[in-house]
């Protein structure tokens, strides 16, 4: 994970406002049932924030896992 201390407020901004745009496109995709949309959106916001690989792994599964739910 991206260490936000080191980071100076320009670059913070840069991430957060990349993050928020890709929620809202989210949510866009959310609403039009785009389920690859959403999901590439939301994975796209987490790796803004700095998120590693692996760690973006462990969100796509968690979200496999609550789709797979949600048809069950």
């Amino acid at each position: 994970m991206t260490d936000w201390q080191e980071m100076g407020r320009l670059e913070k901004a840069v991430r957060v406002g990349c993050a928020l745009g890709l929620a809202a496109r989210l949510i866009e995709c959310v609403r039009r049932e785009d389920v690859i949309g959403a999901a590439i959106s939301g994975l796209s916001a987490v790796a803004a924030l700095g998120l590693d690989a692996e760690e973006i792994r462990a969100v796509l599964a968690a979200m496999e896992r609550q789709a797979a739910e949600s048809d069950a």
